[in-house]
């Protein structure tokens, strides 16, 4: 049996880790931020080839398993969807996510984060978005050349160029996000709801449907009567005409054979 460690290095298999062990999020209030993101992206480019990730190992370098990050979010555009284990860039047309989310947890400190920001700098991230919802604040890195610049937020809000969605503290003093068109983002259970309600009125327009139809239905059997009941009776008068003309006529003709035997 051939010993991998005694190969070279070019000729051993590396291996890249799918997972470190560590759970997504710490807790309850970062992971609704992380699905709440995903889900409602998902959505807006269910008909794009863009893929979109939660929690995925991305390895920009091929060849060095020890460089990697996993943003909360990633957003890959032009990339197919489809199950992936890991992002491996050099299997993606060396493109690296153009967006990465990464919600705060208090498991995270600053030195971690200070990190993340280098790494998506370095290995070619266009906008990064931080999340702190504990205090329900965002803060944007855009990329200006080689570096990513931190964004001045006016009226605590954002539009991003490559996603087209927007991101603000609004006079709640909590997050929102929201869609091109300007509706908001909505949990999976909200999104439920929604579905149903707009299937419940589905079925109660065409429950109102079929009954204005049964309606017109009935009116038109009604007409339809009618009309026949006036053709019978018209029929049935034009039987009694014809019947009279032939009793006239025939008391004519009784009348003529009576003045000739009086003759």
């Amino acid at each position: 049996m051939i010993d991998v460690k005694k190969l070279p290095l070019q000729e051993q298999e590396i291996i890249y880790p799918e997972s470190d062990g560590k759970a997504m999020a710490d807790n309850t209030l970062q992971f609704n931020q992380i699905v709440l993101i995903k889900t409602n992206l998902d959505i807006l480019y269910l008909e794009r080839e863009v893929f979109v990730a939660g929690d995925l190992f991305w390895y920009p370098v091929e060849g060095n398993a020890r460089i990697f990050q996993a943003p909360d979010v990633m957003v890959s555009f032009e990339r197919p969807k489809g199950f992936r284990s890991s992002y491996k860039q050099w299997e993606e047309g060396n493109k690296p996510p153009e967006v990465v989310f990464e919600v705060y947890s208090k498991g995270n400190n600053q030195k971690e984060m200070l990190n993340k920001l280098r790494f998506y700098e370095q290995y070619g991230v266009e906008e990064y978005i931080y999340i702190e919802p504990y205090r329900q604040e965002f803060e944007v890195y855009v990329r200006s050349g080689s570096v990513l610049e931190k964004v001045s937020l006016a009226n605590r809000s954002w539009r991003s160029e490559k996603m087209e969605i927007a991101i603000e503290v609004g006079q709640d003093e909590t997050l929102h996000y929201y869609y091109p068109d300007g509706q908001p983002f909505r949990m999976p259970e909200e999104l439920e709801k929604q579905m149903r309600r707009a299937m419940q009125r589905e079925q109660e327009e065409r429950a109102e449907k079929e009954r204005e139809r049964a309606a017109k239905e009935r009116e038109r059997a009604a007409k339809e009567r009618e009309r026949a009941a006036k053709e019978q009776a018209l029929e049935l008068a034009e039987r009694e005409r014809l019947a009279k003309e032939q009793a006239l006529l025939e008391l004519e003709r009784l009348r003529a054979e009576l003045a000739g035997l009086k003759k």
